[in-house]
């Protein structure tokens, strides 16, 4: 995407139009994997699906929906949209194109709820020849609505229609999408695989994951580890023989927002797991029934960087050279997953594990990884949020005034991380978490301890940078890899 002007633009122009391209290349970014996420989803299932049930739907419906408010008072829509649904399995996306194009949006039918109402009642107005689409027309002086069908792919409008049925898909108690019909039976097919979807996992047997991935859950070595969720196994891949982590979620007394977030985060590990990138935890293969969701991973062994700072940066000895590897490995998978518009919001110490790999001269690489993305969010161009999530001694001062937060919320808890890094210390820790949260809203960082009189000036420039209250003038992570610190030879 290019922009062009026949004017100078001074600096803060040019950097609200550098962040209007990289939220417009974002969110194309994402558009374009949250639909491969979908497609891969269900395609993996197809070798396990067992019964007629469970086969996957690949359906195509057109719809409409309402970009305008319809006029009640005269029983008319407003600009409506012509939409192409997709059911795949247990996934609804929803495209501008008949190619299956410019996705809209999409939900996971489990959960949803869905009602169908038959009704006359809203009927669209004949098209005059004239003005743009969306706009009123003057005609001898008297206004008049003028009402569009937009088709995105012939780029036209149609005669006026009379909707037949109105389709209501139920997100949550706040969220819906209301889709209109012309016909009430092809209404009726797809409410009933709209049912059909949202029942998909209920289908599947228990054991699916089973019949690939090996695991001994009464070896108590196999069992790498476990959390509020659920438990990680160490498990072999019965097709490739390959050893990965099998984390297996109970889905029973989870409540339904719980039940969002964990689908959440399948659906940003799996789009991230598409590049390959060495500094995010890949993912292999997701299963979901009845009682579990299972997700198979790659797996770590290394230890937590948490183990790596006592165990490698001795408390008593901290080695800036070594510290700067390792943070410029974190601060580059920091800045991949802002570039895709998605913000960790939980990062600390013990969800960035260390894998170990074989360098070219036979010696061990270390390589960071981000997990655990539970509480991460998306953030495409100017949008924040108001969540309350993170870990208290990482959390960001945004965060702990509930003020709005975005990407830069990631940079200060990664200022945490390179803070204890460099010192194996905690900067705003108290007693309790009502005083450290009291000291992360209001209290410096002291740079004048005894800790960092033997770390570099540029190193202490970059720590201050990233802990900076004011979000906005915080530095970013692309900043940070072209900080002087990082191009310090080892």
């Amino acid at each position: 995407m290019q922009y062009h002007s026949n004017f100078a633009l001074n600096k803060n122009q040019q950097f609200r139009i550098e962040l209007l391209q990289n939220a417009c290349d974002a969110k194309e970014y994402f558009d374009n994997f949250c639909a491969e996420i979908v497609r891969k989803r269900v395609l993996q299932r197809q070798d396990f699906a067992q019964s007629e049930d469970s086969e996957v739907s690949q359906d195509k419906w057109v719809v409409y929906f309402q970009i305008n408010p319809p006029d009640e008072r005269q029983k008319i829509l407003g600009v409506v949209q012509a939409l192409h649904l997709c059911l795949s399995g247990p996934e609804v996306t929803c495209y501008q194109s008949s190619k299956l194009k410019n996705l809209l949006f999409q939900h996971s039918l489990p959960g949803c709820d869905f009602s169908l109402q038959e009704t006359s009642t809203f009927k669209t107005l004949s098209i005059q020849q004239g003005p743009t689409k969306g706009e009123n027309q003057n005609e001898g002086g008297n206004q008049r609505q003028q009402v569009y069908i937009v088709d995105a792919d012939q780029n036209k409008t149609e005669e006026s229609i009379e909707m037949k049925a109105i389709l209501t898909i139920r997100i949550t108690q706040e969220h819906k999408r209301v889709l209109y019909l012309r016909d009430i039976q092809i209404a009726r097919k797809l409410l009933n695989s709209l049912q059909k979807g949202a029942r998909y996992w209920d289908s599947m047997d228990p054991r699916d994951s089973l019949t690939r991935y090996q695991v001994a859950t009464n070896d108590k070595r196999s069992l790498l580890g476990s959390g509020s969720f659920g438990k990680v196994y160490k498990a072999i891949d019965l097709k490739t023989q390959k050893v990965v982590a099998l984390k297996k979620i109970p889905k029973k007394d989870m409540k339904q927002d719980q039940v969002l977030y964990i689908r959440q985060e399948i659906e940003i590990l799996v789009a991230l797991s598409e590049d390959n990138h060495q500094g995010v935890i890949q993912v292999y293969d997701v299963f979901e029934d009845s009682q579990y969701f299972s997700i198979a991973m790659e797996c770590v062994t290394g230890g937590s960087l948490q183990e790596w700072i006592m165990n490698v940066q001795k408390p008593s000895q901290f080695n800036e050279d070594s510290a700067r590897e390792m943070m410029r490995q974190v601060t580059e998978s920091i800045s991949y997953i802002h570039k895709r518009g998605i913000a960790h919001r939980d990062i600390k110490l013990e969800n960035i594990m260390i894998a170990k790999f074989e360098d070219a001269q036979g010696g061990e690489k270390l390589v960071p990884k981000l997990v655990d993305f539970g509480l991460s969010g998306v953030f495409l161009g100017a949008e924040r949020s108001l969540q309350t999530v993170g870990s208290v001694a990482f959390l960001s001062p945004e965060i702990v005034k509930t003020t709005p937060h975005t990407l830069n919320t990631d940079i200060w808890s990664i200022g945490i991380v390179f803070y204890i890094s460099l010192t194996g210390r905690f900067p705003f820790i108290a007693q309790n978490v009502e005083q450290t949260m009291n000291n992360i809203e209001n209290r410096e960082p002291n740079f004048s301890q005894p800790c960092w009189q033997s770390v570099s000036a540029e190193a202490i420039n970059l720590v201050f940078r990233m802990l900076c209250k004011v979000p906005n003038t915080r530095i970013t992570a692309e900043e940070m890899l072209a900080h002087p610190w990082f191009s310090k030879k080892l």
